[in-house]
């Protein structure tokens, strides 16, 4: 008798086990499918994104770049990262957006001020490696 109520239990915990684990995996699935799906709704605001940033600069003074488009789970939105090269100047920025909301998640400019040397080169590596860390920041849950 004892020992069927040991079995017992140890059925009902291994049972309690794999639905926990089957619900887990499942809901994992799914979360990954809405990012999916949320990013690809996010890349639709790619073309109006270009258009909006070339239009900003009247004189074209920058190189304009949209670096990507993404969904970000962290925020729940759609992100456009958008990098400036303002050569001429000496000017880069770097620049993470929130599409939906129009508020700027992320903002960095350089100024080029001595040349081309190769601690100008650092700083300039430096502001684009914070770019992308924020950038994979924002891409995770």
């Amino acid at each position: 008798m004892e020992k069927d109520i040991i079995k017992n239990i140890v059925i009902l915990i291994l049972s309690i086990g794999v639905f926990l684990l089957g619900y887990i995996v499942f809901f994992e699935k799914v979360e990954n499918n809405d990012i999916f799906d949320n990013n690809i709704k996010c890349s639709k605001y790619i073309e109006s994104e270009k258009e909006k940033i070339n239009n900003s600069d009247i004189n074209n003074l920058y190189n304009k770049n949209i670096e990507q488009v993404f969904y970000s789970p962290k925020l729940n939105s759609c992100i456009s990262a958008i990098y400036k090269d303002g050569y001429i100047y000496g000017t880069y920025e770097y620049i993470l957006e929130n599409i939906l909301t129009g508020e700027k998640v992320f903002y960095q400019k350089y100024i080029r001020i001595k040349g081309e040397s190769s601690e100008e080169l650092k700083n300039i590596e430096m502001k684009r490696k914070k770019f992308e860390d924020k950038i994979k920041e924002l891409k995770e849950e």
